[in-house]
């Protein structure tokens, strides 16, 4: 590939970068595969990362790999523009932080994808000064790339942070606790990631008895249970229904969390209503008395494996158990 007049470009975009992408579009589709798959089965090896692909089914797994391999495709498109690469950006850094994907993971894995693309580049392009050019552009785009991936996870913090707030507010403003109930339950409702959610107190015969829900999804699992079609849970050690998080959370007094509410729900009697209601995660948060006992629960139902072992999901858990009880 010989030298380009916009060899000495110093922008990530437009016609100079353009120029200068446009005849290895191919390699770098190729490329963006092969690294693709070199980067998970990298995540995989990594035991702090591979609990996290652990928790999704094939079909998601399948899923992001695809995605990474556009977004790769993406970074070194000719077509690309600033806008609409930050746009995508801020839609990924929302989703990474739903599903507890750090930061530095991100920063390894541009290094990475940086050698590998600059490999290719040596042996594609036979002038020096044209490599450099190329290098600078998809630098540029990577750094791009780092800045919205962590305004879009700031997005989330600063949402989780929102709630924090407002769950103190109607602790100081709520006269009943059945109101107070209610709006904690629409708080948790609108925190990012689509949480279904319910609060339930325990009957004579070990049931839990749903009093209040939020969402069209924690509605329709009220339905399920009360037409026969899902078990209700019960705080029975000796049953199935009594062995899920709600249960376990109601015995132990502590907050039960399922990272991967479908695969580790899988045989257990409320699967199929989860699978079709797409629970992916979940938190039972036992409320308890001034002796530590537990009087009711709350149930927290998520659309993200690990949604609710992200740090700040986990802290504001941790608040309303201690705000409500």
């Amino acid at each position: 590939m010989p030298l380009l007049p916009d060899a000495h470009v110093t922008s990530a975009y437009g016609e100079a970068a353009q120029s200068l992408l446009r005849p290895l579009q191919a390699d770098f589709a190729s490329l963006s595969q092969d690294i693709t798959e070199q980067y998970f089965g990298f995540l995989i090896a990594r035991e702090n990362t591979e609990k996290i692909i652990r928790r999704l089914l094939p079909e998601r797994l399948g899923w992001l790999k695809t995605r990474l391999a556009q977004h790769l495709t993406q970074i070194t498109s000719d077509e690309l523009t600033r806008d609409t690469h930050l746009e995508e950006d801020i839609k990924i850094g929302r989703v990474h932080a739903l599903v507890n994907v750090e930061n530095r993971w991100i920063v390894e894995a541009y290094a990475f994808y940086q050698g590998e693309v600059q490999k290719m580049l040596s042996e594609r392009v036979s002038d020096l000064a044209t490599q450099q050019a190329i290098t600078r552009v998809i630098a540029q785009r990577l750094m791009q790339d780092l800045e919205g991936h962590a305004s879009g996870s700031n997005m989330i913090l600063d949402a989780v942070n929102e709630s924090f707030s407002r769950i103190n507010q109607i602790i100081l403003s709520s006269e009943k606790m059945t109101d107070l109930i209610h709006d904690a339950l629409e708080i948790i409702g609108q925190l990012p990631g689509g949480v279904a959610t319910f609060f339930a107190r325990v009957d004579e015969l070990g049931q839990l008895q749903i009093e209040q829900y939020y969402g069209e999804r924690a509605e329709q699992y009220h339905r399920a249970m009360e037409a026969g079609d899902a078990p209700r849970i019960s705080i029975d050690p000796e049953i199935a229904a009594g062995n899920g998080p709600g249960g376990r959370a109601w015995r132990s007094g502590n907050i039960v969390v399922s990272d991967s509410w479908l695969i580790e729900s899988d045989k257990k009697p409320w699967h199929e209503i989860g699978a079709k209601l797409s629970f992916r995660s979940s938190a039972a948060v036992p409320l308890l008395d001034d002796f530590g006992r537990t009087i009711a629960l709350l149930s927290l139902y998520g659309d993200w494996p690990g949604y609710f072992s992200t740090k700040s999901i986990k802290s504001f858990l941790s608040h309303l158990q201690h705000a409500l009880s």
